[in-house]
């Protein structure tokens, strides 16, 4: 749920579990780090945009220090909200 109460909708659908992040201020950027120290062999996850940005945005998936996936270059007309 938002912070509002109001629920969370994404693609036409309620979503139970998400995580927001939003960049600082200062640095343009978000980022946000899970240690799985090894523990697990397959690893999935959904990424999108719940407002339109006001700059691009481009996002990636990081294992072991690797990119494992990264997004087309989003900007404001790109995001069906």
């Amino acid at each position: 749920r938002y912070s509002n109460g109001t629920d969370i909708v994404w693609r036409g659908g309620k979503i139970a579990h998400s995580l927001f992040t939003h960049p600082a201020s200062d640095s343009r950027k978000a980022h946000v780090d899970y240690r799985l120290d090894g523990g697990y062999a397959k690893f999935s996850s959904v990424v999108g945009l719940c407002a339109k940005p006001k700059s691009p945005v481009l996002f990636r998936v990081y294992g072991d220090g690797k990119i494992l996936w990264e997004s087309a270059q989003q900007s404001a007309q790109d995001v069906p909200l």
